[in-house]
């Protein structure tokens, strides 16, 4: 099972790294440059969520959180 943390808006990935431990992956967005939208940030998730084999554990800060809690 995957367990993959969002972090919020435009974070730094790294700034969750010793907070999470090994047990999770960490999301890592395309640059700002390539995605600046909102929605084509979701995207990027999504892909990231249909690509895992097998069951995902969504959790997040601020951007994650928001996805986490959509049904």
């Amino acid at each position: 099972m995957l367990r993959l943390f969002v972090p919020g808006f435009a974070a730094r990935p790294a700034f969750y790294r010793e907070a999470l431990g090994n047990g999770w992956a960490i999301h890592r967005p395309p640059p700002m440059r390539r995605a600046p939208t909102f929605e084509e940030r979701i995207a990027a998730v999504c892909a990231e969520v249909d690509s895992a084999r097998g069951p995902v554990t969504l959790g997040g800060h601020s951007l994650g959180a928001a996805l986490a809690a959509r049904p």
